[in-house]
């Protein structure tokens, strides 16, 4: 069989990527996957992409079963790379960009737990681009995250880090590096929702999550009386199901709203999950 030694790697690149990149009007031969081509990149153009940064780190972390790891290799990292290139995906998920890199404030394992369920919904059969390729696709799709599958944002460390990176900032100190509260600028919103819809909360009582879908949608332009209506009712019923998981004396479903707000807000300040800074 002919064949063609070159003294250098980089003498043979061109080749190689007629080789791998596409059928090329028949120059090429065999089309590598996504992410195959994205490894090459990496090794060859030193250039990682997010999904393969997000793909590294799943495979070395601990916490990830063991089951996904196996199968990484086939996460269709073209959608995995559309899923991290969406602000709304990387809020949800707690992590950002910076420099062509994913970095993120939370602890490894806390931070696995987003990018796991988006890997592995990557890899189910019944799951395709279609369900992430809009921007509403991708909206509903966070909408399937569980509270479970979100970081824990008290475990948030005192600095970022890079997904690629093998060193971690320390714990965050609350008091020591607590962000001294500034007044932000008076925005002008151009929804017309009571709720955006980027916002993602996981809700497990029915009737509250019901509500809060609906409010995602009720146009204020149409129906703002019913809005206001339905938003009273929205935050009456959020007291009400954290005073039932909270009991606080002195507080019931049948306490006028404004003392259940002010006797969750306080409770909810006496453990560290609220505070007055604004």
């Amino acid at each position: 069989m002919p064949c063609v030694l070159f003294d250098e790697e980089k003498e043979a690149e061109h080749w190689i990527e007629l080789k791998h990149t596409g059928q090329n009007d028949g120059v090429g031969t065999v089309v590598w996957d996504a992410q195959q081509k994205a490894r090459y990149d990496e090794r060859v153009k030193g250039t990682s992409s997010y999904a393969l940064q997000v793909i590294d780190f799943l495979q070395k972390e601990d916490s990830v079963d063991s089951e996904l790891k196996k199968n990484l290799s086939k996460v269709k990292s073209s959608s995995l790379q559309r899923l991290v290139t969406d602000p709304d995906f990387r809020r949800v998920a707690g992590i950002d960009i910076k420099d062509g890199k994913v970095i993120t404030r939370y602890e490894p394992s806390e931070v696995a737990k987003p990018l796991s369920k988006a890997a592995n919904d990557l890899l189910r059969k019944d799951f395709t681009v279609k369900d992430i390729y809009y921007k509403d696709d991708r909206l509903n799709y966070l909408e399937t995250f569980k509270k479970t599958d979100l970081p824990d944002k008290t475990q948030e460390l005192s600095g970022n880090w890079e997904l690629i990176s093998t060193t971690r900032p320390k714990k965050a100190d609350p008091k020591k590096d607590k962000p001294k509260g500034k007044k932000s600028n008076p925005l002008i919103s151009k929804r017309h929702t009571i709720i955006p819809k980027s916002t993602i909360i996981p809700i497990s009582q029915p009737r509250v999550n019901k509500i809060y879908h609906e409010l995602k949608d009720l146009d204020l332009r149409d129906f703002e009386n019913s809005g206001a209506i339905a938003f009273r009712v929205f935050i009456e019923l959020s007291m009400d199901s954290y005073i039932e998981k909270n009991p606080i004396t002195g507080v019931n479903e049948n306490s006028k709203l404004s003392h259940k707000l002010k006797s969750v807000a306080s409770d909810l300040e006496s453990k560290g999950v609220l505070d007055k800074t604004n």
